[in-house]
């Protein structure tokens, strides 16, 4: 196999693998540290990452993705079979077979190999190699892991300095050998400073070449420049050498100019191009290709088309301008042909060319009458001169190829909204800026100072203008206009397109250009698909459009530049992205068509909910609410995406969640409460297993409101009741569940709603126990025993909850509901467990052990008989009965972990480090020490590794209570 890291990562056997962004940062990472061990002569079971670093490098920061982790692993290691061992001691290495290639090996090697043939007096063998070392190179190594963990981040920054090496000998070697390996060798170098603006020696090396070239009086302007760079960049300006350099050039330029002829009269040079942008910021990646893919080189044939397209406003004729004026030296003639394609008045293309052949000199008589003529006239009349033709705006390939120089050593940049797919063309496709180069544009039009006084600000201002050129200037000038204004301000107002707009710049009629530009159907396409959200995967297309086949119309806006592809989902499911100003004027113009933004919306929310509901049967439930019934027959959702579903439901919930949650806040907007509460009530246990709870708490705020506003008191109660479950999770927070369950209780009574008051009232039993066993364990952190006799409020909570409790499951057995009495029944086990009466919670958990298993077996959902589990060790653990406690932990751990319920998981091993701990009392009270300080050591690993397991919204919280057990079960010990 094949590994390039040198940019970003890629792997080929016959052909290239397709990745995905994760498995690319993985390789990339774990490659990288693989070739570190054997630089350090580390043995192979020293390589590689810990788990904990590779999970940085992947998903860039700390948090704990263990069993992401393992899944992306398990994924990669059906690629690339015994390359990835298993992970051992925490640690993980790829294990690279003799036959396999790295990028960056290759290039350490012939960077040795060139060094020895410039040793040995092989100048011309020394820059083969070594330029076959640097197009090793497409970007920066580890190009796909953009927060590097320190070890990856050092032999990054060692290989850029060997590519520095390897670059300053190529360049110094082809000035030393002169002729043909002067070509582009200005171009070369002044990238190479680009890169490295610091380095005096390539400073003077580019005073050479210029000099070489004969171009003595831009060499010697040159230096100029970089002092001011130097000076800039170090602190420092020019010192000895450069200066030594300077006075050398301007001997050559005396001398030379002394020996010079008389000049030949020629034909003026054409230079047409508007001016460069003095202050032009960013794209230097974009500006770095094109220019090496239009620098004139040596036996080159044909003549070299690029064509840049983009969206509206990304800025494609700037940049064609600003690379036009980089190649200015390599091209004698630079022509401008404006085409205004998307002006309402496009050009002709004979009027074109007559105003070209005038241009070049062609009297209007002599103009030949017809296209053909014309354009054979402008080939021979541009044949044998370097002419670099930049042709903006086009609308289609065939439009232009009248103009086209005939002859090798011209070049022609094309600029148009849409790809131009020809196999003589190569395509650039330009993308709205990233948040660095977008500020850096702000910076440039607004000030440095007023963006960094308003950093925040400057990012929702970018991330409303979608990083896109032409919208930042419009905003900056605004801003420059409206001194006094808060950039924050001008971004709030963003959302209304009509406030793109400066003078006689607009971003509505560079919009409107590419929109009418499209075929009708496309059209519709373009307007539908801004309620599919930002990102989404192309079956969404299919379903909101109604059509068995989405693709050819997607094809047609991503060849428009008004959609941008966005990779491959965890489920192999290819993406979309719908930047934000787009989406926008989509929306807009969606709402000029009544009938298609009604059958839209109708597809989507309808479509969306048959979607979640095959996911919600097939992953675990909600354990204190019933399960959302199924919908049959599917009427909107794709048949295909539903058997994806069904394959694999935690990666599409963990693909579509935002989009879920983006379509439930939808049919809030539209006042849809009943789609909202179907769609939030799907979401939900998926939320919950995966702790996003204040996102599940935000969602369930928002329903509550818009059912409340609408007069809908039932359905108000029932996403009241599952609100106020989510605020009890938080530490502390139980007694603000309190009010909201009593008036979920007024309400269920009135309405003679038993199911729902039975539920009401089983949460605000379980909202008492849960404070009760708060102030139990601050008045245990105390030292107060025995808490709960102790405290009154204790001995009232309990007694609440236990009266509630037992009204629900009073209620749920006449209803036979037995999900509410397997809750109620639950609570009961748990307070009982609190009041130390062990028999009563053992009967209690007994039952409740009884129900889960029943439920589980009806639904096929084995999360109810987890849950019974914990109220059986929890009643063991008041019991003293250590040994079964430590089995219902093990058994439920076993369970959480089968379907993926990382914080049920985490909860069961804190709660074996429980029994642990008053394993270690009861073994101190026997006077057993050697016993004591085993349980001590097992205790303290259960707390810790259930600090690890722990994730999501609550975890700083569960690793803080973790903790002061282990303090305590280490106290104990003593």
């Amino acid at each position: 196999m094949r590994f390039a890291i040198l940019g970003q990562t890629a792997v080929a056997d016959a052909e290239n693998l397709n990745l995905t962004l994760l498995q690319r940062r993985a390789i990339a990472a774990l490659v990288a540290a693989e070739l570190i061990g054997r630089r350090r002569g580390l043995p192979p079971e020293h390589r590689g990452l810990s788990a904990e670093r590779l999970m940085q490098a992947i998903w860039q920061d700390y948090a704990d993705h263990a069993n992401s982790l393992k899944t992306l692993l398990s994924g990669l290691r059906a690629r690339l079979g015994e390359r990835l061992p298993k992970g051992s001691d925490g640690r993980y290495r790829i294990v690279l077979d003799p036959a396999d290639t790295v990028d960056a090996l290759d290039f350490r090697a012939l960077l040795e190999n060139a060094e020895t043939a410039m040793g040995a007096g092989a100048p011309l063998s020394a820059v083969t190699i070594l330029q076959e070392a640097v197009d090793l190179w497409s970007g920066p190594p580890l190009a796909d892991v953009p927060e590097q963990v320190d070890q990856l981040r050092a032999w990054s920054e060692e290989l850029l300095r060997d590519r520095g090496t390897a670059v300053a000998l190529l360049l110094q070697t082809r000035l030393e050998l002169g002729g043909d390996h002067h070509h582009g060798l200005v171009a070369d170098v002044e990238q190479a400073l680009a890169d490295d603006p610091s380095s005096e020696p390539l400073h003077a090396l580019l005073m050479r070449a210029l000099a070489r070239a004969g171009q003595y009086a831009r060499a010697l302007q040159y230096f100029a420049t970089a002092d001011a760079r130097l000076r800039e960049e170090t602190g420092y300006g020019s010192g000895p050498h450069l200066r030594q350099v300077r006075d050398e050039i301007a001997a050559e330029a005396e001398t030379a100019a002394a020996l010079a002829p008389a000049p030949p009269v020629m034909t003026p040079a054409l230079k047409q191009l508007p001016p460069a942008l003095w202050d032009f910021t960013g794209r230097r990646s974009e500006i770095t290709q094109l220019v090496q893919w239009l620098t004139p080189q040596h036996g080159r044939r044909g003549v070299p088309i690029v064509n840049i397209s983009g969206p509206p406003g990304v800025g494609k004729s700037t940049l064609a301008i600003q690379v036009a004026h980089e190649l200015s030296s390599d091209y004698e003639d630079q022509i401008w042909v404006p085409m205004g394609a998307m002006s309402g008045k496009p050009r002709a293309i004979a009027d074109v060319l007559a105003e070209l052949l005038g241009t070049l000199g062609v009297t209007s008589r002599n103009v030949p009458p017809s296209l053909h003529e014309r354009s054979m006239l402008v080939r021979s009349i541009l044949a044998g001169r370097r002419v670099l033709l930049v042709i903006d705006d086009v609308a289609e390939l065939h439009q232009v190829q009248a103009l086209l120089p005939g002859t090798a050593g011209s070049a022609v940049i094309l600029t148009s909204r849409k790809r131009m797919v020809d196999s003589g063309v190569r395509s650039l496709v330009l993308h709205p800026m990233g948040i660095e180069e977008a500020r850096a544009l702000l910076e440039e039009i607004i000030g440095r100072q007023r963006v960094a006084a308003e950093p925040e600000g400057a990012k929702e201002l970018i991330r409303a203008c979608s990083g896109l050129p032409l919208a930042l200037q419009i905003s900056g000038a605004r801003l420059v206009i409206q001194d006094s204004w808060r950039i924050a301000d001008l971004a709030a107002r963003l959302h209304e397109l009509a406030e793109f707009s400066v003078g006689d710049k607009t971003i509505l009629a560079s919009l409107a250009e590419s929109y009418t530009a499209l075929p009708e159907p496309a059209q519709q396409a373009f307007r539908v698909l801004s309620l599919a959200g930002s990102d989404w995967p192309a079956w969404l297309a299919t379903m909101l459009l109604a059509t068995g086949d989405a693709g050819p119309l997607l094809e047609t806006l991503v060849l428009h530049n008004l959609l941008t592809t966005a990779g491959v989902d965890a489920v192999g499911q290819p993406r979309y992205r719908f930047h934000d100003v787009l989406r926008e004027y989509a929306a807009m113009r969606l709402s000029e068509h009544y009938s298609d933004h009604a059958i839209a919306l109708q597809q989507l929310l309808f479509g969306w909910l048959e979607l979640v509901s095959v996911a919600a049967a097939a992953t675990p439930g909600e354990f204190h609410f019933p399960s959302a019934r199924a919908i049959t027959p599917m009427t909107f959702a794709p048949a295909a995406v539903c058997d994806l579903i069904t394959t694999d439901p935690d990666g599409w919930y963990d693909a579509e969640c935002g989009n879920i949650v983006t379509v439930t806040r939808l049919a809030c907007q539209y006042e849809r409460y009943r789609l909202a509460y179907g769609l939030a009530s799907r979401l939900s246990a998926y939320l919950i297993r995966e702790e996003r709870l204040q996102e599940a708490e935000d969602l369930w705020r928002e329903i509550v409101q818009i059912s409340a506003d609408a007069g809908d008191a039932n359905v108000t109660a029932q996403a009241r009741l599952r609100l106020a479950w989510l605020i009890m999770q938080q530490p502390g927070q139980s007694e603000r569940a309190v009010p909201l369950a009593d008036t979920c209780i007024t309400v269920f009574t009135d309405q003679s709603d038993h199911q729902g008051l039975s539920r009401a009232l089983a949460m605000r039993a379980e909202a008492h126990y849960r404070m009760a066993a708060e102030a139990h364990d601050d008045a245990e952190d105390t030292g107060t025993p025995p808490a709960h006799r102790a405290d009154p409020r204790i001995a009232d909570h309990l007694a609440q909850a236990v009266s509630d409790a037992q009204q629900a499951r009073e209620l749920s057995r006449t209803l036979a509901t037995r999900q509410t009495e397997l809750v109620s029944t639950w609570i009961l086990a748990m307070a009982a467990s609190l009041q130390a009466d062990g028999t009563a919670a053992a009967e209690y958990a007994d039952e409740a052990m009884k129900l889960g298993i029943a439920h589980s077996a009806e639904h096929r959902d084995r999360s109810y008989e987890m849950h019974a589990l914990y109220a059986v060790a929890t009643a063991a653990l008041a019991c003293a009965r250590y040994q079964a406690a430590y089995e219902a932990c093990e058994s439920g751990r076993a369970l959480a972990q089968a379907i993926r319920h990382r914080t049920a998981e985490a909860r069961f091993v804190e709660k074996r480090g429980d029994v642990l701990t008053a394993m270690i009392r009861c073994a101190k009270e026997k006077g057993d020490e050697r016993t004591a300080k085993e349980h001590r050591k097992a205790a303290l690993a259960a707390y810790r590794e259930a600090s690890h397991v722990y994730s999501g919204d609550l975890v700083d919280a569960h690793r803080y209570r973790c903790m002061k057990k282990m303090v305590k079960a280490d106290a104990l010990a003593q």
